[in-house]
């Protein structure tokens, strides 16, 4: 695969990345960059007809029953009295107001809501949109700057529905609490999506659950751009799944092909509340928090890049937090993480009873196949062990640590930290990790544990996607070439969107803050 720079790479951020031996990443990662102002949107600049017919592709579904409206109000009755196999197509303009899909089409006949061009139908003011029937496709739409505090939402009754080929860019900034997407129901999908802008507290994408029912969500392809940390602390992750009153039991929801840049809205970008979720493939580019199995049991976290191109300091963990039981974290690459950030950290449990607040014990997880690249921390087993919490937090974990490569030189922290206890009570379980670089572990790399293997000037080398790998091939510990590849920006958000930012539109390059 051949790396070149996207059409947006600025020159000063390519002289710093050569300075500091990361241009072959940031040529890969710049293929991700999604940037953007606070101006008003320009409007889609018309395009040669194979544009067009690239962004409206499949737009109307054959064999639809086709209702145009001139206006909002010709919409707002045309929902109303949706049945199955209608497609309801809104003219292009811009528009404000609220608007329920409670009808239900079927597998065979979904309800599909459709402007008449992707993109060109602009919704902003104190709009919500609100999809609480069964098999309901909302296809195409342009949410922005608007002032409401629930723009889109599932609501309870919503059944295999979808959210897609749309984007939510600086809604309602510098108000109250806002959740860009809620979830609610089961079995919807939100796909090809892109959210960008946002600095006030709630999340850009939540699920809501109102019982244990499980929700087999689907989360895909959607681009989450620019949140912004207001310094308030709790309150602001990227994505929540679940709380924690319903932690116990499972959502099935899988989060998969996204992108994650700048989302620096707290130390949670994604906050797992609830069991049986999977999050895979996706990146996480230049963004100030981590990945977090909160509460719930038997997630699986697999196939992520978490990547840093900024010489930056923090002292939040920017790559997994891993709290629970069954827990699994395999094949995910951490490259060039900032200074004082751990890349994997597996957490202590409070003492049971406990609230459902605290923390759970890790019990049986597999930390496998995970590669820590130039990283100032590497991987912690046993955190924030704290006697003096009420219960005490002193439950440590216990699993599978294998397969594993930690190769650095940066920083002085340490690249394996193996708390006493776990070390002492033998609490995992070692095979076949290589460490490589500065020797900074704990216990020292004359005490590591068999199945750790401290191996001098490790050499690695540029290769696929312009991160780097062993030089020595017989090396079968870390992320293989050959598994996962990096998600693109390019590869995941909706057609219309790339021709807005080949186009420079403001509303969709150029940082923001």
């Amino acid at each position: 695969m051949n790396i070149v720079p996207a059409p947006h790479t600025r020159k000063t951020t390519l002289l710093k990345a050569k300075n500091t031996g990361l241009l072959p990443l940031l040529l890969s990662c710049l293929l991700l960059t999604a940037c953007g102002t606070n101006k008003t949107p320009a409007t889609l600049p018309d395009e040669a007809p194979v544009v067009h017919a690239a962004i409206d592709q499949n737009l109307i579904p054959k064999d639809g029953n086709l209702k145009t409206c001139a206006n909002w109000q010709e919409f707002v009755a045309a929902a109303e009295g949706a049945e199955p196999g209608d497609v309801i197509q809104l003219k292009n303009g811009t528009y404000a107001g609220n608007i329920k899909f409670t009808k239900s089409g079927t597998a065979e006949k979904p309800i599909t809501i459709i402007p008449e061009s992707r993109g060109k139908v602009l919704i902003n003011g104190n709009s919500q949109w609100e999809i609480n029937g069964s098999y309901i496709t909302v296809d195409g739409f342009y949410f922005t700057r608007g002032t409401s505090t629930r723009p889109v939402t599932f609501a309870v009754a919503s059944r295999y529905s979808r959210f897609i080929n749309s984007a939510i860019i600086d809604w309602n900034l510098g108000g109250s609490d806002t959740r860009l997407i809620t979830l609610r129901g089961a079995n919807n999908e939100v796909g090809h999506c892109f959210l960008r802008g946002k600095n006030t507290p709630g999340m850009m994408l939540e699920v809501v659950r109102e019982s244990a029912m499980r929700n087999d969500h689907r989360i895909h392809h959607v681009y989450f751009g620019y949140f912004k940390d207001p310094g308030s602390g709790n309150g602001f992750e990227t994505v929540r799944i679940s709380t924690s009153g319903h932690s116990l039991s499972s959502s099935y929801t899988t989060l998969e092909n996204c992108v994650f840049e700048r989302c620096d809205g707290e130390s949670e970008i994604i906050s797992s509340k609830s069991g049986h979720n999977t999050f895979r493939n996706n990146t996480f580019l230049n963004s100030d928090g981590a990945l977090t199995l909160r509460h719930g049991h038997d997630a699986l976290v697999e196939g992520n890049f978490f990547i840093n191109t900024r010489n930056s300091t923090s002292n939040r963990c920017n790559g997994v937090r891993v709290i629970g039981e069954r827990q699994v974290v395999r094949n995910n690459y951490f490259f060039n993480l900032p200074v004082n950030s751990q890349a994997i950290q597996i957490e202590y449990g409070n003492e049971v009873p406990h609230k459902l607040t605290f923390y759970d014990q890790v019990k049986d997880a597999v930390i496998e196949n995970n590669t820590v690249y130039n990283c100032d921390k590497g991987i912690r087993i046993g955190a924030s062990k704290n006697p003096r919490m009420d219960p005490p937090r002193t439950m440590a974990p216990y699993g599978i640590f294998r397969n594993n490569l930690i190769v650095s030189d940066k920083g002085t922290h340490p690249s394996l930290e193996i708390e006493d206890e776990v070390f002492a009570k033998n609490l995992f379980r070692f095979s076949n990790n290589v460490i490589s670089g500065k020797e900074n572990t704990n216990p020292d790399k004359s005490k590591l544990p068999a199945g750790i293997q401290f191996i001098e000037n490790l050499k690695m080398e540029g290769g696929k996607h312009g991160l780097f790998w062993p030089a020595d091939k017989s090396i079968t510990a870390g992320v293989q070439e050959n598994t996962i590849n990096p998600v693109y920006q390019t590869d995941i958000v909706p057609a219309w969107v790339k021709v807005k930012m080949d186009a420079n539109d403001p509303a969709f390059v150029g940082a923001p803050w």
